[in-house]
């Protein structure tokens, strides 16, 4: 492989262009791990499995933010291609997902959202209720309550794990166009209270992915061209 001599200045140019891009990661993967702690700790969201994904992924940007420092400042070769391939694969996988959140119908966004309610615990579920002041998923399932079937939901308003949603203290109040049901005849359903938001939701991080994948393109770029520069501060007759 020919490597490029270039200039100090070229040299240095993608040296701290990659130094910065991967303390940008460094800090998004730290910011992902204090909110899940945030939340976790205030109580806001208990739901294990969804804090421990978000916790992942900052570990995992973290690793390879850490991975990209020390190819950029020790001009390590092998460090830098694997950092590259993993670029790699954070690209597909964020550029295919951003594509597909901006391109959900709302046919498909009602069938993801029900998948993740039958995943749910009861817990979960109850907890969403209550922050989200809604009860059931939809209006086929808002009467399915201690149940085995995977669409149950707690009681509205004596719920198992935490507390009942604020609309189902409104007993024998009028709620002109709220949905009805027995055990909350103020709640509207959860998917009524997400349908705007969740469309936000897929648009902005639809968008947000789309940036992302953009600097991760921008990431690979630099990483190819430092990677075939020869480091000036080295003896030019060593061999690279």
């Amino acid at each position: 492989m020919a490597v490029a001599t270039g200039g100090k200045c070229s040299f240095l140019f993608f040296k701290y262009a990659l130094i910065f891009l991967n303390v940008f990661y460094l800090m998004v993967g730290i910011i992902l791990i204090a909110v899940a702690g945030a939340a976790k700790a205030s109580a806001m969201f208990t739901s294990l499995s969804i804090l421990g994904g978000i916790v992942a992924c900052g570990v995992f940007l973290i690793v390879v933010a850490v991975f990209g420092l020390v190819g950029a400042v020790k001009h390590h070769q092998v460090v830098l291609f694997f950092y590259m391939v993993f670029l790699v694969i954070i690209f597909l996988i964020l550029f295919s997902v951003s594509i597909a959140a901006l391109a959900l119908t709302d046919t498909q966004r009602v069938t993801i959202l029900q998948k993740i309610w039958e995943s749910s615990s009861q817990q979960t579920k109850s907890e969403v209720q209550s922050q989200f002041d809604c009860c059931g998923f939809n209006n086929e399932t808002r009467h399915i309550t201690n149940t085995s079937s995977k669409l149950a939901h707690p009681n509205c308003t004596a719920p198992e794990h935490g507390t009942a949603p604020k609309c189902s203290k409104k007993q024998g109040l009028e709620c002109p166009g709220a949905l009805y049901s027995d055990d909350a005849p103020c709640c509207g359903t959860c998917y009524l209270q997400w349908q705007d938001s969740i469309e936000k939701l897929s648009r902005s991080t639809g968008g947000v992915g789309l940036f992302f994948s953009f600097t991760v393109i921008g990431g690979m770029l630099f990483t190819y061209y430092f990677r075939n520069r020869k480091d000036p501060s080295v003896n030019p007759r060593a061999f690279l």
